[in-house]
């Protein structure tokens, strides 16, 4: 009894674990991203950014980088959608990691336009992945 209750145990935290790691998946990440660019939500895309160490020498620093970023993100968003219309749907097509470099090919669909864009993400020395440095 006590083998069957260590081996079921075992395995539910193997499963546990392995669903840990696919939430972290640069696909995951590239869908949360945008997610939140789908419901304007800017602050919440920008929490995906990688932002390098040297670009912001304080918390505070870093927090008015991504203030601006988001507020530049929100007026270039805005204007791209005045031709193409609101964003729809999107999905992932695919997904290449080499190394700790990660490229995302998704499909993007506007109401007046469908897309495909490549996101590129990195892998931080944290171990997540986010959106390397333009946003692309």
């Amino acid at each position: 009894m006590k083998k069957v209750l260590f081996f079921a145990t075992a395995l539910a935290a193997l499963i546990v674990l392995g669903s840990c790691g696919a939430s972290k998946s640069p696909s995951t990440v590239a869908e949360k991203a945008v997610e939140c660019l789908k419901n304007k939500d800017f602050v919440g895309y920008v929490e995906y950014l990688e932002f390098k160490e040297d670009q912001a020498k304080s918390k505070e620093e870093l927090e008015s980088a991504k203030a601006q970023y988001a507020g530049m993100l929100q007026s270039k968003y805005e204007a791209s959608t005045k031709e193409s219309g609101a964003m729809k749907d999107f999905k992932v097509l695919s997904e290449d990691v080499q190394d700790s470099v990660a490229t995302v090919k998704m499909a993007i669909n506007y109401e007046n336009k469908a897309d495909t864009t490549d996101i590129k993400l990195k892998l931080t020395k944290e171990g997540d992945w986010k959106i390397d440095g333009d946003g692309k």
